[in-house]
């Protein structure tokens, strides 16, 4: 990786936490807090993220987190390996 793409991968990865927190800022989570796994504003902005990419339903937004999950790891925090 050139120092050109790794500077576009750490203002990438910049760009998702800041649309991560914007999220976390802006919703109220009301699920019963014992039984949450991940936080709402990881769900939200992996959704926000798919929908840019053109996943347009459920079963398309689930296959992009599963195809980029080592990046959405590296990217967002709170998507822990439990």
């Amino acid at each position: 990786m050139t120092s050109t793409d790794q500077d576009a991968f750490d203002n990438t990865i910049n760009d998702a936490s800041f649309l991560q927190r914007i999220v976390e800022l802006n919703l109220t989570d009301p699920r019963a807090q014992d039984r949450i796994i991940y936080p709402l504003s990881v769900i939200c902005s992996i959704v926000i993220l798919a929908r840019i990419c053109n996943c347009n339903d459920a079963s398309e937004q689930r296959l992009f987190w599963l195809e980029k999950l080592p990046w959405l790891k590296e990217s967002f925090y709170g998507l822990d390996d439990d």
